[in-house]
């Protein structure tokens, strides 16, 4: 479980993983302080206590309007119907999303619908996209035979350059 802030971004308090099945808000969350009974905002950088709180109340709310479903039918409705980037797709930071209780409550459900796989349900077929091989033509260097010339050109042009500096070099030793 993810705790998200009221942007639904996930809160610094929070450990993602594959463990995360869905998020839920868990920053700046009202609650009761156990010495006087007087609210106060939860911690800033947020908690997974409070979102596992919000996704418990969400679950009881399904359980209780779809009591013959059972608690895989129930965990599906509220992993299937969560509000994410992808409906096709889990991440380790949200999960398959942030829970949204209304949506679990009035969704209706069936195997086409795009998230996790309805319990008990085969695998949804996949269609592979083809694959072929592109022939790259071999493409000759139109150049080429320039660039070797300047390149024999430079060659010569700097043992030229070496050999008068060691002819050079030779003679001062003669004189010195």
């Amino acid at each position: 479980m993810a705790a998200t802030d009221d942007d639904d971004t996930v809160a610094k308090g929070s450990v993602p993983g594959s463990h995360v099945d869905v998020a839920a808000p868990g920053v700046q969350v009202l609650t009761t302080f156990g010495a006087w009974g007087d609210c106060y905002l939860g911690d800033e950088a947020g908690s997974t206590s409070y979102a596992a709180a919000y996704v418990s109340a969400a679950a009881a709310l399904v359980a209780q309007r779809f009591p013959s479903e059972g608690p895989d039918r129930w965990a599906h409705r509220l992993e299937v119907t969560a509000a994410r980037d992808r409906r096709d797709a889990r991440t380790d930071t949200v999960g398959w999303g942030v829970v949204q209780p209304v949506e679990a409550l009035t969704a209706v459900l069936d195997d086409a619908v795009a998230g996790p796989l309805l319990p008990g349900a085969a695998p949804r077929p996949t269609d592979e996209a083809p694959t072929r091989q592109l022939a790259v033509p071999v493409v000759v260097d139109p150049r080429a035979g320039d660039r070797r010339q300047v390149l024999w050109v430079a060659v010569g042009g700097t043992s030229a350059l070496l050999g008068l500096a060691l002819v050079r070099l030779a003679r001062r030793r003669r004189t010195a």
